[in-house]
């Protein structure tokens, strides 16, 4: 009988990385360095998106994938929900 798959916990804390002063953004990011762009997304994540064909789009460079920063940015922020603050 085969093993029964665990579901893949949602995503609990994604977050874009604040930058320190004098530090300027990448242009482009490779998969293992990730999560220095958006915290709470890991390269294994990233690799978990990739092989089922969603998230932020990618570029393969010599059998490494690549994100552009910008990308990435504009995937994890397109979906803003407006909140009621009190």
């Amino acid at each position: 009988m085969p093993k029964k798959r665990k579901p893949e916990p949602f995503l609990k804390a994604i977050q874009i990385a604040q930058l320190e002063a004098g530090e300027s953004r990448p242009l482009v990011v490779a998969s293992k360095n990730i999560e220095k762009v958006v915290d709470g997304y890991t390269a294994k994540t990233a690799a978990n998106d990739r092989s089922r064909k969603r998230g932020p789009p990618y570029y393969m460079v010599g059998g490494t994938p690549y994100y552009l920063v910008s990308e990435v940015i504009e995937y994890f922020t397109r979906n803003r929900v407006e909140t009621i603050n009190d």
